[in-house]
């Protein structure tokens, strides 16, 4: 659950049961609550020290798109990691469930050939923008109020 208004960061995380040096994927979402802001590079393939080329796609309405990644030269990665986080903003005053989809996922292995995989989504609760200094304010009156009936009411 986050507050509209709030950025939110989402984790592409990876847990390979294989050797993999390459990854891909683009990001799919309601545009219309949900911008994103910033793309990076994980430690996914940086793991054993290897140099890493990563692309943070190309950001439109709705969708992130070709955002991929992989190993240089020789090394592979088999450690569960973050690939990449992306972070996104979401419109202040907008209420409900955002909902995040990952497509086009292709995750592969050193010779480049596909491996398996199996992807998880998920969704995001938006709540309303609380304005904390009158909450604060509202909660100290509320508090007051109820001390001071508590009081009359031992009298």
């Amino acid at each position: 659950m986050v507050e509209s208004g709030s950025p939110i960061t989402v984790d592409i995380f990876v847990d390979p049961d294989t050797e993999i040096a390459g990854m891909q994927f683009d990001l799919k979402f309601d545009g219309s609550v949900l911008q994103v802001t910033d793309v990076t590079e994980g430690d996914l393939f940086k793991q054993n020290g290897t140099e890493t080329f990563f692309n943070p796609g190309q950001k439109d309405t709705g969708t992130l798109k070709n955002v991929y990644g992989c190993i240089l030269g020789k090394g592979e990665a088999s450690t569960s990691a973050r690939f990449a986080t992306v972070t996104l903003s979401s419109t202040p005053g907008k209420r409900g469930v955002a909902q995040i989809y990952l497509q086009n996922v292709t995750v592969s292995s050193r010779e480049g050939n596909a491996v398996q995989t199996r992807v998880k989504n998920t969704s995001i609760i938006l709540t309303k923008t609380r304005n904390y200094d009158n909450f604060q304010r509202e909660l100290i009156k509320r508090l007051v109020e109820e001390l001071t009936l508590k009081r009359q009411s031992y009298a």
